[in-house]
């Protein structure tokens, strides 16, 4: 969850005139603005009503010299020209105006929270989160009834700096003083309790979601891999095939991960005719490796020929002769000694085997049953110098030669 490098433009319209009369009263002069600065404001009103923002600014920068630089007159119209500039998009300017009217530290109490909360979004905003926190935090302090958008952006501000557990906090008062949240304030949560490893209260947050915002495909995905984050394969098996039975699973990677699940829950003929429709479709790619997934998936079905099918496949772009091994090896299984010899051959003269021994011991023993006992010996004895196939190895090689 990243925080955006724009803050929302606050509304001028009508803020300069109910500034004023916040701060001027007609029995309370020597505690309010003066009255050329209350008529000035006054005119700059008019002129950010009509977007006339440069003859605004022109205005209001003409009167600071005129002014004791401790005044509340000065830190009111540096305040009005901090607004302006954000109006106009042009925060570094609104930055430093609004500095210098906090400097002088004599607005009321009401305005200098406003102005310390504007302060903190444009430091947020213009990747200064450390200085953020400071102004947002005694901001916050001073306001009796903080909004849900003055907590998120706090909660925004400590999650950029990866403090979670305060965000955790803030966000959780955010969604809590606002009747109906956002959306995205559910998202940020969501992120926030991910970020601190709490997966539970991540799965509660992503079904809420699904539930309150459907369809979005982006909340099926989240809730199936917090599942498996909490290794809960069979909640991640079910809500996968209901993310795919809706349309949402349609990139490989997801559909290869739902097809692992299928297998890993002991149901792998289900993975494979998923695999295999989904290359058939073709948004599941025909590779070597996506091929021989499918080869093991019907043989954990125990589909041989299915399962000769796909590696058959695979085989066509297989440059070693792992496949090859693999085809001899189920050919072995269905007692097919013809077919299994020719693959194991294959196998060996092509190389880059895995298990070298225990294809040696394999293609001996398709050759004894075709009655190529010399070859079948002359196997077994390559076959011996494996430590993996040794044992069995020596004994074929024991048995022909008592044969003889």
């Amino acid at each position: 969850m990243k925080f955006g490098n724009r803050i929302n433009r606050l509304a001028i319209t009508g803020w300069v005139l109910a500034l004023v009369l916040s701060l001027v009263g007609p029995d309370i002069w020597s505690a309010t603005v003066s009255r050329p600065t209350y008529r000035l404001l006054q005119r700059a009103e008019d002129l950010i009503e009509k977007s006339a923002y440069q003859e605004a600014l022109a205005k209001l920068n003409a009167m600071l010299p005129k002014l004791e630089s401790d005044s509340l007159d000065k830190a009111v119209i540096l305040r009005t020209i901090a607004f302006v500039h954000i109006e106009q998009g042009k925060y570094a300017n609104a930055e430093k105006a609004l500095e210098q009217s906090l400097a002088i530290d004599v607005l009321p109490d009401k305005q200098a929270a406003a102005s310390r909360l504007t302060l903190g979004e444009l430091y947020a905003s213009n990747g200064k989160p450390d200085k953020a926190v400071t102004l947002l935090e005694e901001g916050l302090s001073r306001i009796r009834f903080p909004t849900g958008q003055q907590y998120l952006m706090l909660a925004s501000v400590y999650y950029q700096l990866k403090q979670y557990q305060q965000a955790k906090a803030y966000m959780n008062k955010a969604i809590a003083g606002k009747g109906k949240p956002d959306e995205s304030w559910y998202r940020m949560l969501l992120s926030i309790h991910y970020q601190l490893g709490d997966y539970k209260k991540a799965v509660q947050i992503a079904k809420d979601l699904i539930e309150r915002f459907p369809p979005n495909r982006d909340y099926w995905l989240q809730l199936i891999g917090l599942y498996q984050e909490l290794n809960q394969y069979e909640k991640a098996l079910a809500a996968n095939e209901v993310a795919y039975n809706q349309g949402f699973i349609i990139e490989e990677r997801y559909i290869l991960n739902l097809a692992n699940l299928m297998s890993y829950q002991e149901t792998p003929y289900k993975a494979a005719e998923l695999m295999m429709r989904e290359i058939v479709a073709d948004r599941v790619k025909g590779t070597l490796k996506n091929w021989e997934k499918v080869a093991d998936m019907w043989v954990l079905s125990r589909e041989y020929d299915r399962a000769v099918l796909a590696l058959k496949k695979a085989s066509a772009v297989d440059p070693t002769g792992e496949i090859a091994f693999k085809l001899g090896r189920i050919y072995i299984e269905q007692e097919k000694w013809k077919e299994a010899h020719a693959q194991l051959l294959t196998a060996l003269q092509k190389g880059g085997l895995k298990k070298p021994g225990e294809a040696h011991l394999l293609f001996g023993m398709s050759c004894y049953e075709l009655h190529f006992n010399g070859e079948a010996r002359k196997s077994f004895v390559k076959a011996r110098q494996y430590s993996n196939t040794r044992k069995s190895a020596k004994q074929w090689v024991e048995y022909i030669d008592s044969e003889r």
